[in-house]
């Protein structure tokens, strides 16, 4: 018996495989592999999806009130929920990133995009994802999903939609925009960015969770 909270979600990635295979399919009709040097954040992107549906499987298999019984302390439940979407995010990413290396003998060479426009694209998206889960996952912490599904979806629309609107406003992106992807800095840097704001989410989790009556 598992006496923690990390545990195998095989319908879960399976969705997320789901997700990702539609989209590279589509791609791959569509431009003739061209779009697969962005397969990278394209897979990362599915992991956005995930905490809600991970709250709710918990609150229909009642695992809020066995933390509560078992000598489970609730520091390592929003751990290891953080390690669990964190790391999502981090295999979905990693596994696009891996496509695109795997298909680049079919990509014609005067159309093929530079491993580090992949790279830097790749950790931007998992940057952005990890924003999304940063206001998500502590919602729903908070008050789970029951009560908070509908405003985790809420902010999470908000933050995408608002930081769309954002970049196509911001002159230094449109203008530096390219360079942004040309860097072999954008791909580490995003990565850590998204490992900081996960680290800054989970403290914050961790607090709203420990008031909470479960």
């Amino acid at each position: 018996m598992a006496h923690g909270p990390v545990r195998a979600r095989p319908h879960h990635a399976g969705t997320l495989v789901l997700i990702a295979l539609v989209i590279i399919v589509f791609d791959t009709a569509t431009s003739k592999g061209k779009d697969l040097a962005f397969a990278g954040p394209k897979c990362a992107v599915t992991a956005a999806f995930i905490a809600g549906a991970l709250f709710a499987n918990d609150e229909v298999s009642k695992l809020p009130t066995l933390y509560a019984i078992l000598p489970l302390s609730r520091r390592r439940v929003v751990l290891s929920r953080y390690v669990e979407l964190g790391g999502t995010a981090l295999l979905a990413a990693l596994a696009g990133l891996g496509l695109t290396l795997s298909t680049r003998g079919i990509v014609d060479t005067a159309s093929r995009l530079p491993l580090t426009t992949s790279v830097a694209a790749t950790g931007l998206a998992f940057a952005v994802v990890c924003a999304v889960i940063s206001v998500q996952t502590p919602l729903l912490f908070a008050l789970g999903h029951a009560r908070a599904g509908m405003y985790s979806t809420l902010a999470t629309v908000t933050l995408v939609l608002g930081g769309t609107w954002l970049s196509l406003q911001s002159s230094w992106l449109n203008r530096d925009g390219a360079g942004l992807l040309a860097s072999k800095w954008t791909g580490p840097v995003g990565l850590a960015v998204g490992v900081v704001v996960l680290a800054a989410s989970a403290a914050l989790s961790l607090r709203l969770y420990q008031r909470r009556d479960l």
